[in-house]
């Protein structure tokens, strides 16, 4: 694969991983306290903001890293 392929390739993945890392960022900003006994407001508490970017971060890196591997390739 020519370098300039890869370049592409990395570009679409690094815009895919701060697209994800944004929306984590959002889920963050909006977090509050909620009323245990109202289920539907779940997405918007704490402690799924936390999952939600602990995820997200752990994408990220495993992305990077392979997009290192991919363009450390010849």
């Amino acid at each position: 694969m020519r370098q300039f392929e890869k370049f592409d390739y990395a570009q679409s993945d690094i815009k895919r991983i701060i697209r994800s890392l944004n929306d984590a960022i959002d889920i963050c900003y909006n977090a509050k306290s909620v009323d245990n006994n109202v289920p539907d407001t779940y997405n918007e508490s704490y402690p799924f903001a936390t999952g939600y970017s602990r995820s997200a971060m752990k994408s990220a890196v495993e992305s990077l890293q392979g997009i290192v591997t991919y363009l450390g390739e010849e």
